[in-house]
C-alpha cells in the first residue's frame, strides 16, 4: 500500500475533479483530502491550485482578500466612469430648467453667457486640437453652467 498525503484544493471552483492514473479524485475547496503520495506531490506543483493543509488557510484568506480588493477597485472604476460620463453631458440648468445645449449655435451660446452672467470670453476660448471653435465654446459654457448651477445628470442619479 502506498503512503497517503493530505492536500487541499485552493483554486477558484468550489469542487474540483482531478483524474490521475485512471482514478477520479474530488477536492472540495478548503477541505483536506488524502491522496497517494506520488499524486499529492504531482498536484502540489500547481501552486495556485493545491497546497498543504498547514498553508491552505493563509492562501485561501489571501485569495479572498485579493478578490475583494479587485472587486472593490472594479466598482470604483465603474463609478468613476459613470461620473465622468455624467460630467460630459450637454444637459445644463438654465434659469432653473434643464436644457440640452448640444445643438446650440455660437450666437445662442453667447446669449447664454450674457444672460447667465458667465465669466467666459467667446473670443478667448482654449480650443483643443481637433475641436471646432463652436464646440470649444459649448464645452466652456457647459463647464461654467455645471459649476454655477450643478450637473442635472448627477442630481437625477
Amino acid at each position: 500500500m502506498t503512503d497517503k498525503m493530505k492536500i487541499v484544493w485552493i483554486g477558484e471552483k468550489d469542487l474540483k475533479k482531478v483524474n490521475r492514473q485512471g482514478r477520479d479524485y474530488f477536492f472540495p475547496r478548503g477541505q483536506v483530502v488524502s491522496v497517494p503520495e506520488h499524486i499529492g506531490y504531482d498536484l502540489l506543483q500547481l501552486v495556485t491550485c493545491f497546497a498543504l493543509p498547514e498553508t491552505a488557510d493563509k492562501l485561501i484568506a489571501k485569495q479572498k482578500e485579493e478578490k475583494e480588493t479587485r472587486e472593490r477597485l472594479e466598482d470604483e472604476a465603474i463609478k468613476a466612469k459613470e461620473l465622468e460620463d455624467a460630467s460630459k453631458t450637454w444637459r445644463v440648468f438654465i434659469d432653473g430648467d434643464v436644457c440640452n445645449i448640444s445643438k446650440y449655435a455660437k450666437a445662442k451660446l453667447e446669449t447664454i453667457i450674457v444672460s447667465e452672467d458667465l465669466n467666459i470670453d467667446p473670443l478667448d476660448i482654449n480650443q483643443p486640437l481637433g475641436v471646432t471653435a463652436a464646440e470649444a465654446l459649448r464645452m466652456a459654457v457647459r463647464d461654467a453652467l455645471h459649476a454655477k448651477s450643478g450637473n442635472p445628470e448627477l442630481q437625477e442619479a
